[in-house]
């Protein structure tokens, strides 16, 4: 996370998309 946010300034809406990204992706890999 640190690297890419040196590369590019992350917003704290592009943080909050990637976050529940991967929470939703985490979610489907247990439910299934």
């Amino acid at each position: 996370m640190k690297l890419m946010t040196k590369k590019t300034p992350t917003t704290a809406a592009e943080i909050l998309a990637i976050f529940v990204t991967s929470l939703l992706l985490h979610e489907k890999n247990s439910v299934t």
